[in-house]
């Protein structure tokens, strides 16, 4: 050991063992795997990562090839007569030891000649520089990288007086660069005054290629006589074949093989080398996972520095200061306090509406129909809570309104794949809320294919609404009066529609659990399919028969025009009630006209009036609908004009049940046609 400390040198060898040491340290961080598989990844104390080995198959090609000399101990990795302290993956650059060329003879002389030719290297001109030491010296550096390249410095002195330690100016010590990219060189010295003005001072002269901060000069190195033993650190450049990255990637020969790598631009100019991308450390020549690995900066504090809260991530890492963290965490906390108020906030809100739904449902007479469904089962009724009906109509959005009267408005609304129409009451009688419920409930319970079917409730609002099954075609007011565009109606039509109407009437006053009476039978309350098949709807103004068949109403429900002239002189709407609003729509249906004209004298803008009249004088067929006197059936005609006439007696008891109206449109569609020409008067 004293024996190679003796030929490095003084305080040279020191600064090379130590800064050999930590590039060491540096080519050990960048990856556990640095050779190939099965390969040796030392020589020595001196790692060598591939594309660099010692035995065949572990190096790119003999370019790469190290001499790993066991004669020495520990061993060392040989570059031909260059001794190799260091191989740097990132840099492309590999450290050696270089001779020192001296001349002690006087005269001119060549020393030290070098030839990197045939090899992956060249010397670097930005690492390395020329030095020359003596007091009657010119130093020459003659070498070529492509083109040739001369360069050189003088140095003299004649004595130790005014030369500083560590200033290498020319007063017995020169230094100059040298070319970039040299590949060969030769040092010649020449004595010029054969030291006769400096022999008791200094008798050699040297010079070398050296790495630049490695060599700093001493007075007494001047008259050393074993300073020519000593070898001096030396940068050497490497890459990796001749092509550029934009050539050689997605080549079959490319070297990059890590999936966490890059290819660079190599310092030597020519070739490439392969770095791994940022965030990872390791050897981009070796395929995954020996190649780059993630950097955990996190363990790496004094390289990575976290003043606070550190996470690892796939090539980076996330660093929150405290200052950082204390905001976040006061941030946190007021959100989160600002998120439980606002939570509280709406759970009191909820909390009183839920009170407020729970106050109009008992209001409108949700726990009547409560115990009905625990007691009985609803069937298909239910309670609607408020929000899917909100949900069906868009929130009762104007554009799904279908109806709209004084009393309520209908809306068109879809559930589950389900159309439904949804009537919304316009105003509602509290103190009515125990009859209406119940009346709800029984007509809930009708199940008749003429009479439209009410589906459910919703109780939680201020004004009650019915859920009912949706009838595409409209209702026969439009159907007749061309609300939906007029369009033929044939006898045979009308009276299918008449007869639908009849027996859903019959079913309610006859044979419904608790007998119904509608109480306002009109066309705009008659709903039609497509088929036109016939469905009552809107039981508003219905009652539940009492005993004495009647029920006394404190105010008048109705329509102008089909309400019962007894029942508004009575208030008692009684079967025979239905019966008559039913006789005005068959006059409507036989007409083609509306019930009450707003123009002419009293008597004529009734058209029941008009009707009677007419048929009692003998001037029906003034009355009917042209369009069905030119069909020929005047027999059908005759009979259901005088079911028509008998409905609407003035007398209660001279009115037929609607059981008897039904009967009679029965016996009245079998009758044959008459023949073709028939008249009626």
């Amino acid at each position: 050991e004293r024996e190679r400390e003796r030929m490095v040198g003084g305080r040279t060898s020191r600064r090379l063992v130590v800064f050999g040491f930590l590039l060491l340290l540096v080519a050990v961080d960048e990856g556990a795997n640095i050779a190939r598989p099965g390969c040796p990844d030392k020589c020595g104390d001196v790692s060598i990562p591939y594309p660099f080995g010692t035995e065949k198959g572990c190096y790119f090609d003999e370019g790469f090839h190290l001499d790993c000399k066991t004669t020495f101990t520990p061993a060392r990795p040989f570059q031909g007569n260059l001794e190799v302290l260091n191989i740097s993956l990132v840099s492309g650059q590999l450290r050696a030891l270089n001779l020192i060329a001296s001349n002690c003879d006087g005269g001119t002389k060549v020393e030290t000649q070098f030839n990197l030719n045939k090899s992956p290297f060249n010397f670097s001109g930005t690492r390395n520089k020329f030095t020359a030491l003596g007091c009657d010296t010119e130093a020459f550096i003659v070498g070529s990288g492509g083109v040739s390249y001369t360069s050189g410095c003088i140095s003299f002195c004649t004595s130790s007086q005014g030369m500083e330690n560590g200033t290498c100016s020319g007063d017995g010590c020169c230094q100059t660069p040298i070319h970039s990219w040299m590949r060969t060189f030769k040092i010649t010295i020449n004595i010029l005054y054969n030291h006769d003005y400096s022999w008791e001072l200094n008798r050699c002269s040297y010079a070398f290629v050296a790495e630049e901060g490695q060599y700093e000069f001493r007075v007494p190195d001047l008259y050393d006589k074993e300073f020519g033993q000593r070898r001096m650190p030396v940068v050497l450049d490497w890459s990796i074949g001749s092509q550029t990255c934009a050539e050689v990637e997605n080549s079959p020969g490319y070297e990059c093989r890590s999936g966490n790598s890059r290819c660079v631009k190599a310092p030597r100019g020519v070739g490439y080398l392969c770095n791994c991308t940022e965030g990872y450390q390791g050897n981009p020549y070796l395929q995954d996972p020996d190649g780059c690995q993630d950097i955990n900066e996190c363990h790496l504090p004094e390289k990575y520095p976290c003043d606070g809260w550190c996470r690892n991530r796939k090539g980076s890492y996330k660093c929150l200061s405290r200052g950082l963290l204390l905001g976040i965490g006061l941030g946190i906390g007021l959100f989160f306090l600002l998120l439980g108020s606002f939570f509280a906030l709406w759970w009191l809100h909820r909390r009183k509406l839920r009170q407020v739904k729970q106050q109009l449902f008992e209001r409108n007479g949700g726990e009547h129909v409560k115990q009905h469904l625990s007691a009985y089962g609803g069937g298909t009724f239910r309670v609607y809570p408020i929000e899917e009906l909100e949900r069906a109509t868009n929130k009762f959005n104007a554009d799904s309104i279908i109806d709209g009267v004084s009393q309520a408005t209908v809306y068109k609304g879809s559930l589950d794949n389900r159309a439904l129409a949804i009537k919304r009451f316009n105003h509602f009688d509290d103190k009515r809320s125990e009859e209406f419920v119940k009346e709800m409930i029984t007509v809930s319970q009708i199940n008749h294919k003429n009479v439209v079917r009410l589906l459910g409730c919703c109780l939680e609002v201020s004004l009650p609404m019915l859920v009912f099954e949706f009838i595409p075609g409209g209702n026969l007011d439009q159907f007749l009066h061309g609300g939906l565009g007029r369009v033929p109606i044939s006898l045979d039509t009308r009276l299918s529609i008449a007869a639908d109407v009849a027996e859903a009437l019959t079913y309610l006053h006859s044979y419904a659990s608790t007998p119904i009476f509608h109480g306002d039978i009109k066309s705009a309350n008659i709903l039609l399919e497509e088929n036109h098949v016939a469905k009552i709807t809107d039981f508003t103004a219905s009652r539940l028969a009492a005993k004495d068949r009647a029920q006394v109403a404190t105010i008048v429900q109705g329509t102008c025009g089909y309400l019962d002239p007894v029942y508004i002189r009575t208030c008692q709407l009684t079967e025979k009630s239905d019966v008559y609003s039913f006789g005005v729509v068959l006059v409507e249906l036989l007409t083609r006209k509306v019930p009450i004209q707003f123009e002419g004298p009293g008597e004529q803008r009734s058209l029941v009036s008009q009707f009677t009249s007419s048929a009692g004088q003998n001037r029906l067929r003034l009355m009917l609908d042209a369009e069905i006197v030119t069909q020929g059936d005047m027999e059908r005609l005759r009979k259901v004009a005088e079911l028509a006439c008998d409905c609407v007696k003035m007398n209660q008891e001279e009115r037929p049940t609607m059981k008897d109206v039904m009967m009679a449109l029965t016996t009245v569609r079998n009758v044959p046609r008459a023949p073709a020409g028939s008249r009626l008067t």
